[in-house]
């Protein structure tokens, strides 16, 4: 059985392992590799995350190897339309409620404009807190910032993910010579 729960590089736990043992049941990780890290998502589950979801056809918009609402539904064969669609209200739903983006779309554009013209590319009515329209080189930079910033995001995460893993094996190295 797969995990409900939304799961990350660097988690622990039962939802780990009940991962783990799905992916060895998906033939995408040995006994071997779940020895290594039981119950951590470290870089072993991350790839075998990705490569289930290249195999089903899980496009993961909050990362790939994350294990999130898309990857859920592929596993519980509910996927189209109405999910994605649920995904995207699920988000939007959690974004409204934010108070930092709140205080971003006070006197622009309103959030459900900019989830509308993310969805469909056009960014060409979206105002800034003055009301004025963002210039297509402002546009750009945006994006290029955005790109940075998710960049520089994923950079840090795997290098948390790296260190909580070899930590983890350290201290399973530091267990196996004390029994010993």
């Amino acid at each position: 059985m797969y995990p409900t729960k939304n799961l990350q590089p660097g988690q622990r736990g039962q939802d780990v392992a009940q991962l783990q043992q799905f992916l060895q049941s998906q033939g995408l990780l040995s006994p071997q590799d779940i020895a290594s890290g039981p119950g951590i998502y470290g870089p072993k589950t991350t790839a075998a995350v990705k490569a289930w979801q290249q195999k089903n056809g899980v496009s993961n918009s909050s990362g790939p190897g994350f294990w999130g609402p898309q990857s859920i539904s592929a596993a519980s064969g509910r996927r189209g339309q109405e999910s994605q669609e649920s995904v995207d209200a699920m988000y939007k739903s959690a974004a409204s409620k934010n108070p930092n983006i709140n205080s971003l779309t006070q006197g622009g554009s309103n959030f459900d404009d900019i989830f509308s013209a993310l969805q469909n590319g056009d960014l060409s009515r979206i105002t800034d807190s003055q009301g004025m329209p963002f210039s297509p080189k402002d546009q750009q930079k945006a994006l290029e910032q955005g790109a940075e910033d998710n960049r520089l995001y994923y950079d840090a995460l795997r290098q948390k993910d790296t260190a909580d893993t070899e930590s983890a094996l350290a201290q399973n190295k530091l267990v196996i010579r004390i029994t010993y």
